[in-house]
């Protein structure tokens, strides 16, 4: 079964749509190890929170979408650390933050040709470990027991994310 640490947040600034809240250090709410251009960057991206509503250190979960320039944009790509709640920078990369994987992957629309389309589920697996994290538009992030497969539950909505190498789904 996934391990779920969190670190809780106190003195939020009310940002719209998330809090920066002061974490303690190591936690996925402690933004002092983010990237400076992370939350800057204008790319379509969306951000997670906490179940307090603090914002996660985008090195623990990043979500965005595929590069436009290829097709790919209706394509979301999640990585996140494994087990949940631990950065998901690979043993090689430098500085944290920069490895992609693990990724998880959602072929909405089939807009990547050579991957089948995103599947969707009307309930989520009995097996599958709610990792405490919220977005906007009552998304929550679920993980299945065996780590290789995220659920994005956004109402009565279940979208399934595969795990892929960041090398099978790259765009030149």
């Amino acid at each position: 079964m996934a391990s779920i640490a969190v670190g809780g947040c106190a003195n939020a600034d009310e940002l719209d749509p998330v809090a920066l809240c002061d974490g303690p250090t190591g936690s996925w709410t402690n933004l002092d190890s983010e990237s400076e251009n992370f939350r800057t960057d204008p790319q379509d991206r969306i951000d997670w929170t906490d179940e307090a509503g603090c914002a996660v250190n985008m090195n623990f979960v990043f979500h965005t979408f595929g590069d436009d320039h290829c097709g790919w944009e209706d394509a979301e790509f999640i990585s996140i650390g494994v087990p949940i709640g631990v950065p998901y920078s690979g043993p090689e990369a430098t500085p944290p933050g920069q490895d992609w994987e693990p990724k998880f992957f959602h072929n909405t629309d089939a807009a990547v040709a050579a991957f089948d389309a995103g599947t969707f589920l009307d309930q989520l697996p009995t097996d599958a470990v709610d990792t405490g994290l919220r977005s906007t538009g009552d998304r929550e992030l679920w993980i299945s027991a065996s780590d290789d497969e995220l659920y994005v539950k956004e109402n009565a909505a279940i979208r399934v994310f595969v795990s892929v190498a960041d090398d099978d789904v790259s765009c030149a």
